[in-house]
């Protein structure tokens, strides 16, 4: 009986250090950048990428800002995984057309608006 549990946590430690070391070696999943905006009379970049799902999340959307040598994210849209369509609304308003297909290929759309006030 000792040796079937000191099978089991041989068995068991062996997986945990795999998983440590496969995440030290692929580090995170890369972003894709799906649209980019720059704004040169403001000095800024508006970003919007694809955050690939891991372990514990599915993909989504995230808008980033890149001013003043600084990238921060401006807002998370986790229940998309696919941008149709964004564009200004005059100077400060951000249109984004979201979709989100799941592994049923069943579409949701919606459509956000004015993103970019806590960019400001």
């Amino acid at each position: 009986m000792k040796s079937l549990t000191s099978c089991y946590m041989f068995f068991y430690g062996i997986l945990f250090l795999s998983s440590v070391f496969s995440c030290a070696i692929m580090g995170d999943p890369k972003l894709k950048l799906l649209k980019e905006f720059n704004m040169s009379d403001k000095d800024l970049t508006i970003k919007i990428y694809l955050v690939p799902p891991n372990a514990t999340n599915s993909s989504f959307i995230q808008i980033k800002r890149i001013w003043n040598n600084k990238e921060e994210v401006i807002e998370n849209f986790e229940n998309y995984n696919q941008i149709d369509s964004a564009y200004f609304i005059g100077k400060d308003s951000l249109r984004l057309f979201l979709s989100d297909v799941d592994h049923n290929n069943r579409v949701k759309i919606d459509t956000v608006v004015d993103v970019l006030k806590k960019a400001w």
